[in-house]
């Protein structure tokens, strides 16, 4: 097995492993925290209960940043798959995996670290500071939140997606290629969700598919990455 065989097969079991770590948390915040309706109500639902939370929900927020973490690792990792369809799609699609990671990473740390600070002023400011923290909160939602973490983040990862699809069908695996353009078309049109509400089922729908196309992709990865037989 040479180096490259290596790093494809850890990147496909860091895909896995970051995948399931998204359903675990997800699922986690959305009991304890009600994640993600939270996000559309104001400062004054939200922060009282980000704070009541405690330690816990805050070590859940930063394992929830970190978690993308392993697409910026799977994204270097698939030039070797990547490069099957071109040295153009290679770098577009190594770059594109490299800054949906990067953008989901920062939109999510804003709870622990921002969020986390307003959460902590707001139980002893005054009425009149708390319109200045509902303020910031709501422009960490909408920047850090909507514009980049999801709008940037989910965007570029549907770029990944198409990139690797294309270059799946180069290799002569149409049927994977297929998919994961599909999977790319999909991402992208739930990415406007916080543009126009019509997208608001197909955005539920890949909250379901995007885990398990992760999940495909690692085991593709560890495929790929797995020895060969000499002739």
């Amino acid at each position: 097995m040479t180096s490259k065989d290596t790093v494809l097969k850890t990147a496909g079991v860091a895909l896995i492993a970051c995948s399931l770590g998204f359903i675990a948390v997800f699922s986690y915040l959305a009991a304890v925290f009600g994640y993600p309706d939270v996000l559309d109500h104001e400062a004054a639902q939200v922060l009282p209960r980000l704070a009541a939370g405690g330690g816990s929900l805050r070590a859940a927020w930063f394992v929830y940043s970190a978690l993308p973490l392993g697409i910026v690792f799977a994204g270097a990792a698939s030039a070797r798959v990547l490069e099957r369809g071109g040295l153009r799609l290679r770098n577009v699609g190594v770059a594109a995996a490299g800054a949906a990671g990067i953008a989901m990473m920062i939109g999510l740390l804003r709870w622990p670290t921002i969020e986390w600070t307003l959460a902590r002023h707001w139980q002893t400011a005054p009425a009149a500071s708390r319109a200045a923290l509902s303020a910031m909160f709501d422009a960490s939602n909408l920047y850090l939140g909507n514009v980049f973490g999801e709008f940037v983040g989910e965007m570029c990862t549907s770029l990944w997606f198409i990139v690797l699809g294309i270059a799946f069908r180069r290799d002569g695996r149409r049927l994977l290629g297929n998919l994961g353009v599909g999977a790319g078309l999909l991402v992208a049109v739930a990415g406007l969700r916080n543009i126009t509400a019509v997208v608001g089922t197909v955005a539920q729908i890949n909250n379901v598919t995007l885990p398990l196309w992760l999940i495909t992709l690692g085991v593709l990865f560890l495929r790929d990455g797995r020895p060969r037989r000499m002739a």
